[in-house]
């Protein structure tokens, strides 16, 4: 499924492709992060990352989130919000603004 880009003032949340599965891998490589999730191994690898983007993704409505510096999260409404974030941009009210724009 392919998801529209959406805009905000900070961030650009578009389509997860392959080209961000460095930054998935760098992400999710973080258990203060994955510890919150549901069904993401750990440690997480290129390998979890690249079948994210070609198994799963194509049928999830999932936003890459970026704020120029490439991928830092991804938040998903499948059907219900689902997200995460990189540690280290965690406290900038980064997800309260990805959840706002793509429920409204």
């Amino acid at each position: 499924m392919t998801v529209p880009v959406i805009k905000t003032r900070r961030l650009t949340l578009g389509p997860i492709t392959l080209d961000d599965v460095d930054g998935l891998a760098l992400g999710l490589r973080d258990w203060d992060v994955v510890q919150w999730l549901t069904a993401v191994p750990f440690p997480y690898s290129r390998k979890d990352a690249e079948f994210y983007v070609t198994q799963v993704v194509p049928t999830a409505r999932s936003w890459g989130i970026d704020a120029g510096e490439g991928i830092m999260g991804v938040i998903s409404l499948n059907p219900h919000l689902g997200y995460w974030l990189a540690h280290t941009f965690h406290g900038q009210h980064i997800m309260t603004e990805a959840s706002e724009a793509i429920v409204t």
